[in-house]
């Protein structure tokens, strides 16, 4: 939350220019003065079913087909002796998870049937959905492991946090070309947990979603699962390789580099990365 103050007083956010221009109803969190915003409209009639019960089912059915896929997956790769890859690939699923709902999107829009979901509506379970994980991410803290291990945790934390900063910072304001700080707050919050609290971090600057970030985001997080297999395996080759020797944990950082390397070859070759950097929007 530091850094996106920090980014609304220097006028780095596109849709918020200083802190007095928030409301007052909006600093408190209840609408007193101004009339509520809408939260979405019904496109199901209530008498057949409750069109919020519809977008809850919707989720569910991309997840089930998650589940699916994920399950068929692992079943495959331990089929092919590669069983210490299963787990990696389900703490990932929320990735996958993305693809499904764009593929279950692009089949609702091929049939005509995309009037049945409600951008409001969805809108509104994301943030229910983000609230309670906000909840659960504080109560699953062990404090017994933080006591225990507080100053690595602290260090890590503070060197790793400013390295992200710096990079991100420096690659936002030259890989794209509009909303510099939005997107630079959503890959913080990526780059430093899941996507999901890239979205809470994106929230406060653009809590409509009026900006493409939330959008781009989704579908990034689909491509990278692609360009992240290669780092998926990396990351397995000290423990399925080397018995966890520290041998292979160097192994692994030069295959990072090089990887590194190549990806920013690559990015700049096809001229999405001006070294140069636009103007600030």
């Amino acid at each position: 939350m530091a850094l996106v103050n920090w980014g609304i007083r220097t006028r780095r956010s596109a849709l918020i220019d200083e802190g007095d221009e928030v409301s007052e109803d909006v600093r408190i969190g209840v609408y007193k003065t101004t009339p509520p915003p809408v939260a979405g409209y019904l496109p199901l009639s209530s008498e057949a079913i409750e069109p919020m019960a519809f977008q809850f089912a919707l989720i569910g059915f991309v997840y089930l087909l998650t589940y699916g896929a994920l399950w068929l997956l692992g079943t495959a790769l331990t089929a092919a002796g590669l069983g210490g890859f299963v787990s990696t690939f389900w703490s990932l699923h929320f990735i996958l998870a993305l693809l499904m709902a764009l593929a279950v999107r692009a089949v609702l829009d091929r049939t005509g049937r995309a009037y049945l979901i409600d951008s409001g509506l969805m809108t509104r379970t994301m943030g229910v959905f983000l609230d309670f994980l906000i909840v659960a991410a504080v109560a699953a803290i062990s404090f017994v492991v933080v006591q225990a291990y507080w100053l690595p945790i602290l260090l890590m934390s503070i060197l790793a946090g400013a390295a992200t900063i710096g990079l991100l910072y420096w690659l936002c304001w030259r890989a794209f070309d509009d909303y510099h700080f939005e997107r630079f707050v959503e890959l913080f919050g990526e780059m430093t947990g899941t996507i999901n609290s890239a979205i809470i971090l994106l929230r406060v600057t653009d809590p409509e979603f009026k900006t493409p970030v939330a959008e781009d985001a989704a579908y990034g997080s689909g491509i990278s699962f692609f360009a992240g297999l290669p780092l998926i395996f990396m990351l397995q080759m000290p423990f399925l390789y080397f018995q966890n020797r520290v041998e292979g944990y160097w192994l692994m950082l030069l295959g990072f580099t090089v990887y590194l390397v190549l990806l920013l070859a690559v990015w700049r070759w096809i001229g999405f990365l001006d070294l140069k950097g636009p103007g600030r929007k």
